[in-house]
C-alpha cells in the first residue's frame, strides 16, 4: 500500500494510480492486462505463511486484498476530493489487508 500512499498526494500520481486500477482490475476498460499482474507468487507466499489455508481461500484472499488497494488509491480523477486527505493513511489499508489475509481459517 505504502507505493501507492505518496502518488494519490498529487493529481499525476492519482491519475497514473488511476490508470493502473483500470488495467488491473477485471473491471477496467483497457483491452489487455499485462502478466505483471499475476496474483501467483502472492498467493505462493501467503499460502506459505498461513498454511491453516486452503489454497481456494489464499486465492479469494489474495484477489479481494488485490481489488481493495485497486479501488481504494485507483478511483477516478473526476469522483476524488481535491485534497489527498480523502484517502486512507497507508497503515489503516495495511492493518485492513492483514487482517483480512490473515484471518483464522473458516469453518463450516
Amino acid at each position: 500500500m505504502e507505493p501507492f500512499a505518496e502518488p494519490v498526494s498529487t493529481r499525476d500520481g492519482r491519475m497514473l494510480c488511476h490508470l493502473l486500477a483500470r488495467s488491473a482490475l477485471p473491471t477496467g476498460q483497457l483491452p489487455h492486462v499485462s502478466s505483471l499482474f499475476a496474483p501467483a507468487p502472492f498467493e505462493v507466499l501467503i499460502g506459505r505463511a498461513l498454511p491453516g489455508l486452503s489454497p481456494r481461500e489464499v486465492t479469494e484472499r489474495c484477489r479481494l486484498a488485490f481489488s481493495l488497494v485497486m479501488e481504494t488509491y485507483g478511483r477516478p480523477l473526476a469522483k476524488m476530493p481535491a485534497e489527498p486527505s480523502g484517502f486512507p493513511h497507508a497503515e489503516t489499508v495495511i492493518a485492513f489487508v492483514l487482517a483480512g489475509l490473515t484471518a483464522p481459517p473458516l469453518r463450516g
